[in-house]
């Protein structure tokens, strides 16, 4: 029987709303069960400028925000209540990257982590009402699966990670024919794209309070002196910097063999998803 991949593999399907972002999730778990989600996301000067042009074409100007002030608590605390049950808004900060691109860093806790329930989608910088405005996809996609968890308590403690997936992708569909681009025009698209997505990374991380004792997650990386488990590191623009990359990560979505995706994966740089349906994690 073929196992499904992980819908994971969105990234395209969110680009023209979330390109130029550079979005680190990292849901840190402690040995009871609690533990918090940090959210951190750069904007570069790009998108600031295009969000200050949207503003005043979709907004009044009396209710216009500031497009560099991403801050909004009530915001925060909603989407903490859509998180999952008992998870609570912990606080929100203007950051600055090293590069000079502006950000939020935003902090949710959550006393079980089994009540959590997380999409991997990164946050609309726009924002919802100016995207839709646009024509463009709200955050909240509802045929978006989220992770969710299960976890046991102990001396050491078990996490298992429950990774969303997708049916099989349909393959018979082709464009027709006079709606097809020819190669001048497509190759033109492509530059735009290759600009367009050029700052664009997407991180979702599990941070384990302690010794990660075992785990059959595929990719294990030290941070700050810690171990963390990558469930997702897309950095989409080194990925389309390079044609024979980007030509394999687009074929990614037809594979349905977890091992042909792992093999295919490993040689793509700036490319790590885990196509484990459950990922445990023993720590302590």
């Amino acid at each position: 029987m073929v196992k499904r991949i992980p819908v994971l593999i969105i990234v395209s399907a969110v680009v023209f709303i979330t390109a130029c972002i550079d979005s680190t999730t990292v849901i840190t778990v402690k040995k009871d069960g609690s533990g918090t989600i940090t959210e951190t996301l750069f904007v570069n000067e790009s998108v600031k400028m295009m969000m200050q042009g949207m503003m005043s074409e979709f907004a009044e100007e009396e209710e216009a925000e500031t497009a560099g002030d991403l801050l909004d608590p009530e915001e925060y605390k909603e989407k903490a209540a859509n998180l999952g049950e008992g998870v609570t808004f912990v606080s929100a900060e203007n950051i600055t990257g090293e590069d000079g691109s502006e950000g939020i860093r935003v902090v949710y806790a959550f006393d079980d982590i089994r009540t959590l329930n997380y999409h991997a989608q990164p946050e609309n910088p726009l924002g919802d009402q100016m995207a839709a405005g646009m024509g463009a996809e709200a955050s909240e996609d509802e045929g978006d699966d989220p992770i969710t968890f299960d976890f046991i308590e102990g001396g050491t403690s078990k996490l298992i990670v429950h990774m969303p997936e997708k049916d099989e992708p349909e393959t018979d569909h082709e464009m027709p024919e006079e709606t097809m681009p020819d190669a001048e025009e497509a190759a033109g698209a492509m530059g735009m794209m290759r600009m367009f997505m050029q700052g664009f990374r997407l991180r979702v991380m599990i941070d384990p309070e302690g010794n990660i004792q075992g785990t059959n997650a595929s990719f294990v990386e030290k941070i700050e002196g810690r171990e963390n488990v990558v469930l997702l590191d897309v950095a989409l623009g080194e990925i389309m910097n390079n044609e024979e990359y980007f030509e394999e990560w687009q074929s990614m979505s037809q594979i349905q063999d977890m091992g042909a995706a792992m093999e295919k994966m490993s040689k793509i740089p700036g490319l790590k998803i885990e196509t484990q349906e459950n990922v445990e994690i023993i720590f302590r």
